[in-house]
């Protein structure tokens, strides 16, 4: 990852001179129900979301990330307050797994980088826990209505099965971004659609997708073209390597998918049992990700939100 280089005058100039980002001043910038977003975790957001991106600082960018890094710590802020009233471990193991994704690896390198840029780094990895933690609670919740119709997954790997001499396997990433009243459908995709342009969809996928595949930078791997449904089928079948699809609105989220690969396997060398699990695997994906985004929209309709 690249280093995100700041000029400690521009820097000192900047933050310490503009009330808003002031850590001087701290102000309560929003309060959510009994939490509140000060305007130093706002500064902080937006600087982390500039450095994961490897974005310069200046105020073009700042000002193009503030109102995604505000959305993000509302959200934020509203899953502590449901987990608040549940008592959720998570395993350090998970969290060292997380960082170790997002950091290639590296992370004594990655956290010196977020030293080393003011970046408040133990912020970063709350939110990481706080995620890791909202992933176990929806599926507590949800697991018991997160169920897979046999029959139905017999009947599509039959039809498989039947009309392919050839399977076709697709290598997909996606940016899934949650509806809310504050963003028009139009706001977000032309925002999506710039962030995509300038920094990449893996960059893109890891600051802002709200899917649980973010933390692997939207990477959902590879999966057979007939496993989809039929409205993303229509779509990913027919785009090339590379691709970057339209927007595709699945209930109250905005779906981006980009083909990072295609393969072929020939009918006497599938594995049925695999096309199976994976047919079985994309349901449940797709099932957690519409109770997740659903659980937290309701919370939020019901969250009382004062901006200061």
């Amino acid at each position: 990852m690249k280093k995100l280089i700041f000029s400690f005058l521009f820097f000192f100039f900047f933050f310490y001179s503009n009330t808003t980002y002031s850590t001087i001043n701290n102000k309560i910038l929003v309060k959510i129900d009994d939490k509140i977003i000060s305007s130093y975790e706002l500064k902080n957001k937006i600087l982390t979301l500039l450095f994961l991106s490897n974005q310069e600082l200046n105020q073009k960018n700042i000002n193009r990330s503030k109102s995604f890094a505000m959305k993000d710590l509302i959200n934020l802020k509203i899953k502590k307050s449901e987990l608040s009233k549940y008592n959720i471990d998570i395993d350090q193991g998970n969290v060292l797994s997380r960082l170790q994704a997002i950091s290639s690896n590296n992370i004594e390198n990655f956290k010196g980088q977020f030293i080393k840029n003011n970046i408040n780094f133990k912020l970063f990895k709350e939110e990481i826990i706080t995620e890791l933690k909202w992933q176990k609670l929806i599926y507590s919740i949800y697991k018991d209505k997160v169920t897979i119709n046999d029959d139905q997954i017999n009947d599509e790997l039959e039809i498989i099965l039947k009309e392919n001499l050839e399977i076709e396997e697709i290598k997909i990433s996606e940016i899934v971004i949650l509806l809310d009243d504050n963003k028009s459908f139009q706001e977000v995709v032309e925002y999506i659609k710039a962030q995509i342009k300038e920094f990449g969809f893996k960059q893109t996928a890891l600051n802002h997708s709200t899917s649980d595949t973010a933390k692997d930078y939207g990477n959902l791997g590879w999966v057979n073209t007939k496993s989809l449904k039929k409205e993303n089928y229509q779509v990913l079948s027919k785009m090339k390597v590379g691709e970057v699809s339209e927007p595709i609105k699945i209930s109250n989220s905005i779906n981006f998918y980009k083909i990072l690969d295609k393969k072929k396997t020939k009918s006497n060398n599938i594995n049925k049992e695999k096309i199976k699990n994976n047919l079985i695997n994309s349901r449940k994906n797709e099932l957690f990700n519409l109770y997740s985004n659903s659980h937290l929209s309701k919370l939020r309709n019901t969250a009382t939100i004062e901006y200061k």
